[in-house]
């Protein structure tokens, strides 16, 4: 029987309260946003800024981005369809120059109410640029379980990394988190020094629900009908342990020649993990998908098992895309608990555990498929839970225009 992990995971029952951004003169107008990121490519932060972007009313929040580089990113057109503008500040780690670029960007635009960092440890630079710009309410948001993350950079980042953080405690006003491990590993577990709050990143599920009929996206990769397909989605970075996922895949392999692996995404250590495959000699069963915009179209005709073996993670959006699809995934025991919203669906395997032992978790978890009933029952919980993207954006919606309220009157 499919079930919902938590009472908190309980869609609310009340909306939140409704109030609109009223200027001078009593003309209404939106409440202006600009969220600061690396750059739009396909990834976690920037698919859940496209879904809140998509179902936010320009009405009332205008929301703009702030880039870090000026490559083409994959949503630059759409982003500019929708009527929002793209900045461009880089140099992000010398900040020396980074603050006087920031400094002309928010110049050289209408003024901002709210500004939004996603950069983690290093939103320190730009809340600190926005303050001294004027602007009021400066959030800093946590995705990703940088206690982990911070002993593996070197020290020069590390030291910059720091002073960014001491950046966020004195320009912050307000911050956010993917999951309570996120929230505290930035701003610590007191909430008296910066208030902080869990915001449940939202997923479009629309795209996940049930449908009748048969998409052959196998044939589509080459794959055979009765292969079992193990997924992977995610960038090629080491956090999530593409290592670990070779190894993995060497002993299901070795196990059942039915098995096949497709991995989507990029990144910088692609190379080093085609390189790694092709020495142990199964490319034959492994397939680099790349970058693809038709994920959930993956989850839910494609993939037998999520195969999520982070080494750490904020949340891990890729584990609710894959429940929303009655996937069953197999995880990594550092993926924060908000992820299991479908805990039937859901098996944990510690890290220190050997490639063998998820290889049988996988096999296990693909050999028992949910019914088409229970995938529909899980894509209900799911649509239930706040990790549905019209919940989430009613919330984030209402704390923009709430704390904005707050403080033209103050």
């Amino acid at each position: 029987m499919i079930d919902v992990a938590r009472e908190h995971f309980v869609a609310r029952r009340e909306p939140p309260r409704k109030m609109r951004s009223t200027r001078p003169g009593g003309r209404r107008t939106p409440v202006r946003i600009l969220h600061v990121v690396s750059r739009m490519y396909r990834a976690g932060i920037q698919a859940w800024l496209m879904h809140v972007l998509r179902h936010t009313d320009r009405a009332e929040c205008q929301m703009d981005f702030l880039v870090h580089s000026e490559k083409p990113g994959d949503f630059d057109q759409e982003i500019e369809s929708l009527e929002s503008k793209l900045l461009y500040a880089p140099a992000l780690r010398q900040f020396w120059r980074y603050e006087k670029l920031t400094a002309n960007v928010l110049r050289t635009v209408p003024p901002y109410d709210i500004i939004h960092s996603h950069l983690d440890y290093f939103s320190g630079y730009p809340l600190k640029c926005a303050s001294r710009a004027g602007i009021p309410v400066r959030i800093a948001h946590s995705h990703s379980d940088l206690a982990r993350s911070h002993s593996r950079l070197r020290w020069p980042l590390r030291l910059y990394a720091s002073r960014s953080q001491s950046l966020i405690s004195r320009y912050a006003t307000h911050g956010l988190a993917a999951s309570d491990v996120a929230g505290e590993a930035l701003f610590g577990k007191t909430k008296s020094r910066l208030p902080w709050r869990v915001l449940p990143c939202g997923v479009d599920l629309a795209a996940f629900s049930p449908r009748p009929g048969h998409d052959d996206v196998r044939r589509e990769f080459g794959i055979p009908d009765h292969a079992v397909v193990i997924g992977h989605v995610g960038r090629f970075v080491r956090e999530k342990n593409h290592e670990l996922i070779v190894h993995v895949a060497e002993a299901l392999f070795q196990r059942s020649c039915r098995s096949h692996l497709v991995l989507v995404g990029d990144g910088p250590l692609r190379t080093n993990v085609e390189e790694n495959i092709n020495r142990r000699g199964f490319r034959g069963q492994v397939t680099f998908a790349g970058v693809r915009a038709d994920v959930p179209r993956l989850f839910t005709s494609l993939f037998d098992v999520l195969l999520f073996p982070s080494q750490f993670e904020g949340l891990g959006l890729a584990v609710i895309e894959s429940l929303a699809a009655g996937c069953p995934a197999v995880i990594s025991d550092v993926v924060p608990p908000e992820a299991d919203v479908v805990p039937s669906l859901v098996t944990r395997i510690s890290l220190s555990s050997s490639p063998e032992q998820w290889a049988d978790a996988v096999l296990l978890a693909a050999n028992q498929r949910p019914s088409s009933e229970e995938r529909a029952a899980a894509w209900e919980a799911v649509c239930h839970s706040p990790f549905n993207i019209s919940a989430c954006v009613e919330e984030l919606t209402d704390f923009y225009l709430r704390e904005h309220s707050r403080e033209r009157a103050a």
